[in-house]
């Protein structure tokens, strides 16, 4: 069974449970109402999908170990170095995301 993870119950279906709501929708009678309900519904799901593939992704652009990282660059003629991993949040389009990043210190 596919799941859906999510940090929102409200968007923590699996694909059964969403199957169920689509039944339930389609064999109940079918109002302007039930369909903006369902709409409603079916959107908070694919963007809580679309949130954490956008976090995945941003998790994944840079190496979590130490030596898979530089240790150091220049840019506009200043100095930094590799200091340590810092958590940040991220507002996109889908709702915030979490990740870690090296930051790095100005020498």
């Amino acid at each position: 069974m596919l799941l859906i993870p999510s940090s929102s119950a409200n968007c923590s279906l699996s694909f059964g449970e969403s199957s169920q709501r689509y039944n339930l929708f389609s064999t109940a009678e079918i109002t302007p109402a039930s369909t903006d309900k369902f709409e409603r519904r079916l959107e908070r799901i694919v963007r809580e999908l679309a949130r954490l593939v956008m976090q995945r992704t941003i998790q994944e652009i840079e190496s979590i170990h130490r030596d898979q990282t530089v240790s150091s660059f220049d840019l506009d003629g200043e100095s930094y170095r590799r200091n340590r991993r810092t958590a940040n949040t991220i507002d996109t389009r889908f709702g915030p995301i979490s990740h870690e990043r090296w930051y790095f210190q100005n020498t």
